[in-house]
């Protein structure tokens, strides 16, 4: 069975939970499209938890973890 504490630490592999939401206007949604999809990731080892006001965000943040170049998508904010 492999480590995987010991692989968290390497570039190679990344674990998060992964939590998405859809926020909408006083919690109506006038279409089944309508709202924004919000995410969040937080670490299993760390607990440090990351929050992305899009899916855009989100993708944009995994691209870079893998060692991607992200496309060109606005200003991002990882805190």
């Amino acid at each position: 069975m492999p480590n995987l504490k010991k692989r968290a630490n390497q570039k190679d592999y990344f674990a998060y939970i992964l939590r998405l939401w859809r926020e909408c206007n006083n919690g109506v949604c006038p279409t089944v499209e309508g709202g924004l999809w919000r995410a969040s990731l937080q670490s299993p080892y760390s607990n440090k938890r990351l929050m992305f006001a899009s899916l855009d965000d989100l993708y944009h943040f995994l691209q870079i973890q893998a060692g991607q170049e992200p496309q060109a998508n606005g200003d991002q904010n990882y805190e």
